[in-house]
């Protein structure tokens, strides 16, 4: 059964008819679905799965979309199943508490909250807390711990209402969900409008120089629409009036990326960004 779906003809970082298609995964089921017993017989939906270059940008991506409410709106993957993760993200929320001095004034966002884990670790830092996250299932896990949520997909006209209702953020977070983003252009205009004036955003998410290496296939899924390296993501940021002012290579599950964007001006890049360009050219 393969349900409504999108192909896409041009590139969704630049917009060129410049992808070329490279890797044919077939018809794959959605990850994290599985089934019970009694659903083994009956019909469940399949999605082509393909892998496509930019020649234009270089941006690595797929070229068939499925719709995100039919992934995220009830989202069975958890962070804090995996306490490497849950360290991880609470280790996060120390460094960037630290990084930008963050104090009970500040809001902290964070996108693609999941179970609020992230959030935890912020929440011990005493600053203010907003979660975004469309899986309407997983809104439960923050019920009752002070931290605000906002169960609806992040999108430009959607942080206007988020500003208007909690104020503009000193810091948002977007770990293992950039990758998710279809719309980019808007997600991005949407950032700019809830940051406030010198605020970050802060990126991290598997990296594709670490997946080349590594050979890592198995994190090519639906969910997944970009598979991002520097350079790409350097352009995109650009073209929307922001700037990458640091990277850099974060090990966790198959390597990630940590990356640090703010309004272009507002921030001095780093050593770390020309160190990690360079590495991406040589390869």
């Amino acid at each position: 059964m393969i349900p409504n779906r999108e192909q896409r003809k041009l590139c969704m970082l630049c917009q060129e008819a410049s992808v070329e298609e490279f890797l044919d995964l077939g018809q794959t089921a959605l990850a994290n679905q599985f089934l019970r017993a009694d659903e083994i017989n009956s019909s469940e939906p399949k999605y082509p799965l393909r892998v496509g270059f930019c020649h234009a940008c270089h941006h690595v991506q797929l070229t068939d979309s499925v719709p995100p409410g039919e992934m995220f709106d009830h989202y069975l993957y958890i962070s804090s199943a995996s306490d490497t993760l849950k360290n991880h993200l609470w280790d996060v929320s120390d460094l960037l508490v630290r990084r930008y001095d963050l104090g009970a004034e500040d809001l902290v966002v964070d996108i693609g909250c999941n179970d609020g884990t992230l959030l935890k670790g912020f929440q011990r830092h005493g600053v203010r807390l907003l979660g975004v996250d469309p899986a309407q299932n997983l809104a439960a896990f923050t019920d009752g711990s002070g931290i605000d949520r906002y169960t609806q997909l992040f999108t430009a006209a959607r942080a206007k209402e988020v500003v208007g209702k909690w104020g503009h953020a000193s810091l948002i977070t977007a770990t293992n969900t950039f990758p998710h983003i279809q719309n980019l252009g808007d997600f991005i205009e949407g950032i700019k409008t809830a940051l406030k004036p010198g605020g970050v955003f802060v990126i991290e998410m598997h990296y594709l120089l670490d997946m080349i290496e590594q050979v890592a296939f198995d994190t090519i899924y639906h969910e997944h629409v970009s598979y991002w390296a520097l350079g790409p993501m350097k352009r995109l940021f650009e073209k929307h009036g922001m700037s990458v002012v640091d990277a850099e290579r974060v090990p966790l599950h198959h390597g990630q990326l940590r990356v640090h964007v703010q309004r272009q001006g507002e921030g001095a890049v780093q050593p770390g960004v020309e160190k990690i360009l360079e590495a991406e050219k040589a390869a």
